[in-house]
């Protein structure tokens, strides 16, 4: 939704409600595409890193495995077990 004193702004409801909260910069700053946003080079360092630690599986298959290992981290062995079954039950589909 736009407010027409506003131009084109989208999500004016959503901004509005978080006028005085945060600076103005923030809450009516551009859209960025997902990459732009949080940066395109990191993006692709995360991708180097996993391609890195995990060389022997397929290119897609980097990234996933990269967040699992970090999120096996920090779960408990239980957990760690339904995920792994969690992850397997995705792939039979």
């Amino acid at each position: 939704m736009s407010h027409p004193s506003m131009g084109q702004i989208q999500k004016y409801i959503l901004r509005k409600a978080f006028d005085g909260y945060l600076p103005d910069s923030v809450i009516y700053r551009e859209k960025e595409q997902f990459a732009d946003g949080i940066g395109s080079s990191w993006v692709a360092k995360l991708q180097e890193h996993a391609s890195y630690l995990f060389p022997s599986l397929a290119k897609i298959d980097q990234e996933p495995a990269l967040y699992k290992m970090h999120l096996h981290s920090s779960l408990t062995e239980h957990q760690k077990i339904q995920l792994d079954d969690l992850i397997e039950a995705r792939k039979a589909r």
